[in-house]
């Protein structure tokens, strides 16, 4: 069933919250608050100040970034970006990154995924 908010409008007021466990479609959301949900999906995903993704969610180690939703996928199926707390061992798409946090010299830091498990370390100026 679809609620058209437009009816809606003058009891939604600044402040106001709107909770539903069922889809918002159509048109645009817009907050200054936040929006905030499991998942937000559409076409285009427009972020004009800061995103926090999983801010309430340690970095994971590498045995557990997959299965934390720590991948941020580029495309259907292209490659995704993880942070982990050590180097990557897990299987990821060819091109994928990994950031490792607890990475603590020039090529322990950033890797790159060669296929499957295959991460080979970027090495850095400092």
């Amino acid at each position: 069933m679809a609620i058209d908010l437009r009816n809606y409008e003058p009891a939604l007021k600044a402040g106001s919250d709107i909770s539903t466990t069922g889809a918002i479609t159509g048109g645009s959301l817009t907050s200054t608050a936040g929006i905030s949900g499991t998942a937000i999906t559409g076409t285009s995903v427009s972020v004009t100040a800061g995103a926090a993704v999983l801010n309430a969610t340690a970095v994971p180690a590498s045995a557990g970034a997959v299965a934390a939703g720590a991948p941020v996928t580029l495309f259907s199926a292209g490659p995704s970006l993880y942070v982990t707390s050590d180097v990557p061992s897990f299987s990821a798409v060819k091109g994928s990154l990994c950031i490792n946090t607890a990475g603590s010299s020039t090529s322990t830091r950033l890797y790159v995924n060669n296929g499957t498990t295959n991460w080979v370390a970027m090495t850095s100026a400092s």
